[in-house]
């Protein structure tokens, strides 16, 4: 076993990663809290975290094989194979628009996976991985966001807070995910050059049916950041 090699600086959540070796196959360990008083509900939450696995697993979302789960206390425990660093760690922006770097490519059939089948993922780029085979896959989990997780927490939260958790769930929803997609990007590079954003929305176009041209297009993943933005700048928290 080492220790955590910095995925945890990617995690919104109160979660924590060590890797592993378990017979020759490198894993990864996560080790998740919730920030809300949902860690009274760990045992629901984690037989709806795996309902949703097998979800994304039976719409084709290439998800990591998970090797063991289980409660621990007020944490879920998942240990996952490892395919290697997130996107954000593993390439600069002049990587991602290599041409002979299919990785957006392979993002956006991902999202038009979970678009078509009328998923709620997270596509933030921390939460795609690229194996050394350049083989992407989708790795987040926590929270679980299907109906009964999401009616949950909305279910703990009134006034402007209510307002927030569920806009910002419908932001994970198909109708957002390439807008949410781009505008993680503003949060990881507030200066992004357009050429990039060009380039992100020509290829999701390819794949995805985004319906409006290129400006309303970023002028909605900005609105869709700033939401999420809010939300963590008023330590809202959806789990």
């Amino acid at each position: 076993m080492r220790p955590d090699t910095g995925f945890g600086n990617f995690s919104v959540l109160n979660t924590s990663f060590e890797l592993l070796d378990i017979n020759g196959t490198p894993c990864i360990k996560k080790i998740i809290r919730p920030n809300t008083a949902l860690s009274e509900k760990m045992a629901e939450i984690k037989q709806l975290t795996d309902r949703y696995i097998k979800q994304l697993r039976k719409k084709g979302i290439p998800l990591p094989v998970v090797e063991e789960s289980f409660n621990e206390g007020d944490r879920l425990i998942y240990i996952c194979h490892f395919h290697g660093p997130n996107i954000q760690q593993n390439f600069s922006l002049d990587d991602l628009m290599q041409g002979d770097n299919d990785v957006v490519e392979q993002i956006s059939k991902i999202i038009s996976l979970a678009v078509q089948s009328g998923l709620f993922i997270d596509p933030h780029p921390k939460n795609f991985v690229c194996d050394k085979e350049n083989v992407v896959h989708y790795v987040d989990f926590s929270p679980p966001y299907i109906q009964e997780f999401m009616e949950m927490r909305e279910a703990m939260a009134e006034g402007e807070e209510l307002e927030i958790i569920q806009k910002n769930f419908s932001y994970f929803g198909p109708d957002y995910l390439p807008f949410h997609f781009v505008g993680d990007f503003f949060n990881i590079y507030p200066e992004i050059p357009e050429s990039v954003l060009s380039f992100l929305y020509e290829t999701l176009s390819k794949n995805v049916a985004v319906r409006c041209e290129f400006r309303p297009f970023i002028e909605q993943a900005k609105k869709v950041r700033a939401l999420e933005d809010l939300r963590l700048a008023k330590s809202i928290y959806l789990m």
